[in-house]
């Protein structure tokens, strides 16, 4: 009936929406969140990997369809997100619209529908009072108290005043990194795309091959795409580390430094022979090789990301504390001693 009585505006907006709840139905297909998009995404299934890349270049996670954030879990980047959009660089602000969580010291915003009860982020999650920073349990549920009351004794910070300026710190320094890493990003997605719209065509009639054998060198700008989002994440991951966890703190910096070696011959290489092609009047004797190094490459960098972002989202389990250390070191001395003493 729709195709015989209708008029093709009517089709078409009754095709657009029975697409759409198809999508909504599906678990394995998504509409690109970018606004004016229509593409669908699809999830390879069992892939564990939740990253999609649209066809318009947009990257978002699937579960929670904002920019893709690995190695970060939603909650911590939504909360992340949030901070980046407030004053968190300015004490006072930090002092009036943050708490620290009384186990592990990091600082949560305040619930936007202003409730006492307060959840730190993974991979603590201890649940706690915005007033009185007591344990949640002797709050609300059985207590009969809502969310909204808490009649325990408000909680004074001694030492408020030098916690909010290292918190402060410690957040403008890891997001003047962030936003470095995001410019840069966006450069290599700016990149991306003229390769596809002018580069690509203009040097695939200069060195006679094919749009498609000329591939190499927009999964070379794509890699360094990723790898700024994965080093910009990164930042936001090292904010997030509590303030005892000195190792890891120390191994993640020592990562992020490695990390940018690779990447930046990849960016170097990628730039400066692509533009030396373009500049030359034909076929250029170098090219094989060009393809062959710039593949090279992509291949090395990808691989040290992909470490990279494993060890983080295992949470650095690689790094075994110094107290832990020490003390497995004084149980084998120990242990030998009393061998040596048996003896």
């Amino acid at each position: 009936m729709i195709e015989r009585f209708a008029s093709e505006k009517e089709k078409t907006k009754y095709y657009r929406y029975l697409f759409r709840s198809y999508v909504e139905g599906s678990k394995v297909i998504k509409c690109c969140p970018a606004p004016g998009r229509s593409c669908d995404v699809h999830l390879t299934p069992g892939s564990g990997n939740f990253d999609v890349l649209c066809l318009c270049l947009l990257s978002f996670c699937w579960n929670c369809s904002k920019d893709t954030h690995s190695p970060m879990d939603c909650e911590s980047a939504a909360n992340w997100l949030a901070m980046n959009s407030s004053d968190y660089q300015n004490p006072i602000w930090v002092r009036e619209n943050t708490v620290p969580c009384p186990r592990c010291n990091l600082r949560i915003i305040e619930n936007q529908d202003f409730s006492m009860k307060m959840k730190c982020l993974p991979p603590c999650g201890y649940d706690f009072c915005w007033r009185c920073r007591g344990e949640w349990t002797e709050h609300g549920g059985e207590t009969g108290l809502d969310l909204y009351t808490c009649t325990h004794d408000e909680f004074e910070e001694t030492v408020f005043g030098n916690m909010v300026e290292a918190a402060a710190d410690r957040y403008k320094d890891c997001h003047e990194k962030w936003m470095s890493n995001e410019s840069l990003m966006q450069i290599a997605k700016a990149k991306l795309q003229k390769l596809h719209t002018d580069l690509i065509p203009d040097l695939s009639s200069k060195q006679l091959a094919t749009v498609q054998q000329l591939e190499f060198i927009a999964e070379a700008w794509s890699q360094i795409m990723e790898c700024r989002r994965v080093l910009k994440w990164s930042y936001a991951y090292e904010y997030y580390l509590r303030e005892d966890q000195v190792e890891k703190q120390a191994f993640l910096k020592l990562k992020q430094g490695n990390a940018e070696i690779p990447l930046q011959k990849l960016y170097n290489y990628a730039e400066n022979q692509l533009n030396t092609l373009l500049d030359s009047d034909g076929p250029s004797e170098n090219f094989n090789k060009f393809r062959s190094d710039l593949t090279d490459w992509t291949s090395i960098t990808r691989n040290h990301y992909e470490l990279l972002v494993r060890d983080l989202e295992d949470g650095l389990s690689n790094v075994v504390p110094a107290s832990t250390s020490q003390e497995a070191h004084n149980e084998e001395d120990a242990s030998g001693s009393s061998s040596i003493h048996d003896d």
